[in-house]
């Protein structure tokens, strides 16, 4: 199977691959301190070795123009390209099930696939040091983790990016964007008495992130959210037959989350376009983003939509949050696909706890049907339509009281303090878990 894969504006190739050079090489060196002590530690370099290149080899992978052959054996590949420094020895005894050469070789569905897998540590590894918060995780962008849940089932989410966003932490923090929408609600209920300079809001809800009922609900840790404009009741929302996915009296999202899943989420002061001057803006914006209904890459560098870095925005602190139509352009379009499908990642899927949970009498039919999802960028053809990514990928907008759209949340993790367990992370079944925060 040949897989595609389209260069991105942002960093070049070459600037690309220099930053995975460096974590390959810095992932690298520590396997080797290990090689000749106890059984215990050869154990768990082991792991690592294994850990290191299938994270490496997907990496090496989503770098190509055009992915080899189902079992083609890339591991030479992976070195001569700055993806490894070398391939390891294998420090397991000879005897021993997971000992011999390590080979990296295309998988099924275009990721790497390790001929090794960990093993079982027996016993205390010794040394090392004491307390304190552990190394980085190595973890390549375009790998899945499983992180938190809703509704009774795992969130799985995928890293579109590694930047350092707290400069306090070791490392990076990974940027998560939800692999399928979780729930379908409401953007913001109409609020009564506010309309919004052109007469609608009072209507239809607000296009405004800041103090949307989505927002407020995200980064909720309460049980009943603290809503400081109209809550999104029925009386409040769409009504198609019935109201659309209400949501006045749901706990806050982050109420799903355990208190070492919280704290492991880093908090990120970013941008989002308003509707107008008249929502106020922060920064050298000077006009309001030109609306293109058009592709996500499109929307923000082409046309009317060329302005994006120059529009009437505003900054918000987030816990967690809807994607912007920037990130989606930098991190999604072009340059990242769902492995199962091999459909362009900016297309959403939903799971079964949202279509189970929703109301909507024409919801997706099944895991495979695309759905429409909000981002929390505002259009400027009206103060109440936020901008949302169609079923293919398209950029339109819509009443943001409108119920049946999707949310595919977003977030910053930090790859510090936690222990991935033995998962390869290279599709959503097979998704990192977090087996511990240290």
């Amino acid at each position: 199977m040949k897989v595609k894969r389209k260069n991105k504006k942002g960093f070049t190739l070459l600037e690309l691959l220099a930053v995975l050079v460096i974590l390959a090489a810095l992932a690298t060196i520590a396997i080797p301190i290990f090689t000749s002590k106890s059984g215990t530690a050869k154990q768990i370099a082991h792991n690592e070795n294994v850990r290191v290149l299938q994270q490496q080899g997907n990496a090496y992978l989503m770098s190509v123009d055009s992915v080899p052959a189902e079992d083609t054996n890339i591991t030479q590949l992976m070195v001569d390209n700055g993806f490894i420094k070398e391939i390891p020895t294998n420090p397991l005894p000879v005897g021993d099930t997971e000992a011999g050469a390590y080979i990296v070789t295309v998988g099924p569905v275009g990721n790497a696939k390790v001929n090794r897998t960990v093993v079982e540590v027996t016993g205390i590894a010794s040394g090392g040091g004491g307390g304190g918060e552990s190394p980085p995780v190595t973890i390549a962008e375009g790998a899945y983790i499983q992180f938190g849940e809703y509704e009774g089932a795992p969130i799985i989410w995928r890293v579109i990016k590694k930047q350092e966003i707290d400069a306090t932490k070791e490392g990076e923090e990974l940027l998560l964007l939800a692999d399928r929408i979780i729930t379908m609600k409401p953007y913001d209920a109409k609020e009564p008495g506010n309309t919004g300079g052109d007469g609608f809001r009072d209507d239809y809800g607000s296009n405004y992130w800041g103090n949307s009922n989505i927002r407020e609900w995200l980064n909720s840790n309460a049980a009943t959210v603290a809503w400081t404009t109209q809550a999104p009741d029925a009386a409040n929302v769409q009504l198609i037959g019935t109201a659309v996915n209400p949501y006045n009296t749901q706990a806050g999202f982050l109420t799903n989350l355990t208190d070492d899943e919280r704290a492991q989420i880093v908090d990120v002061t970013h941008r989002s376009i308003v509707y107008n001057e008249l929502d106020g803006h922060d920064g050298e914006g000077t006009a309001a983003h030109g609306y293109t209904n058009t592709g996500v890459d499109e929307s923000v560098s082409v046309g009317d939509g060329s302005n994006y870095n120059t529009a009437y925005y505003k900054n918000t602190t987030d816990t967690v949050f809807l994607p912007s139509l920037g990130e989606l352009a930098d991190y999604v379009d072009g340059v990242l696909q769902h492995p199962s499908t091999v459909t362009d990642y900016q297309i959403a899927y939903t799971t079964q706890q949202a279509r189970n949970q929703s109301n909507y009498a024409s919801d997706p039919a099944n895991d495979t049907t695309a759905w429409d999802y909000w981002t929390r960028d505002a259009s400027t053809a009206g103060s109440f339509r936020p901008r949302y990514i169609t079923d293919n990928g398209m950029v339109s907008h819509a009443y943001a009281f409108s119920g049946y759209y999707g949310v595919r949340p977003a977030l910053y993790l930090s790859s510090s303090s936690m222990t991935l367990g033995a998962e390869s992370g290279a599709t959503a079944e097979a998704a990192y878990t977090i087996t511990s925060f240290n």
